[in-house]
């Protein structure tokens, strides 16, 4: 059995904790993959990896999370990720992330990909109807900045997931009094 709460999921980087702006329209398990990840210092650099730590109500259920990785979780408002650079060019820190959920009926962010990445509308146009965005700018707060793409990480939220794509043994199963 799967429960979720409907509070305000977080974020953790570097040890602060940000609010999610999660949709409060899930009752069930969703399935976060980890779609996307461009980040780099400037134009020219090399591109950095970052690897992602998936907390469902503390307890770590994915660690290291890569681009094409899968977890489920018991709802968005019950995750914590931690995000790490784990290869790439150095030279520039993570800044506190901002991040967005952004739901098909949602109003989208006019922001366009930095480096010639897509738009949030054409990322939107390429899911499920079942399915949403989780956007994560990383490299910057200014938000009148070329960088401020909100594609640093990307994650494809399913709403509806199969079970039978997690073995038994891969299921987060939490229960609440």
């Amino acid at each position: 059995m799967k429960i979720i709460g409907l509070a305000i999921a977080k974020i953790l980087i570097l040890g602060a904790t940000l609010p999610l702006h999660a949709a409060e329209n899930s009752d069930s398990a969703v399935q976060l993959t980890y779609s996307a990840s461009q980040i780099q210092c400037g134009a020219g650099a090399g591109y950095m990896t970052i690897g992602v730590d998936v907390y469902d109500n503390g307890e770590l259920v994915a660690e290291d999370m890569r681009v094409n990785d899968s977890v489920m979780v018991s709802g968005l408002s019950n995750v914590t990720l931690n995000y790490v650079v784990v290869a790439g060019e150095g030279g520039c820190e993570l800044t506190t992330p901002t991040e967005l959920l952004v739901t098909q009926d949602a109003d989208i962010p006019n922001l366009s990909g930095a480096y010639a990445q897509d738009s949030i509308a054409t990322l939107l146009s390429e899911i499920e109807t079942y399915e949403d965005l989780l956007l994560v700018e990383l490299g910057t707060t200014d938000t009148s900045s070329f960088a401020y793409d909100m594609q640093d990480v990307i994650f494809i939220v399913n709403n509806e997931p199969d079970l039978q794509d997690f073995p038994e043994e891969d299921r987060v199963v939490l229960y609440a009094d």
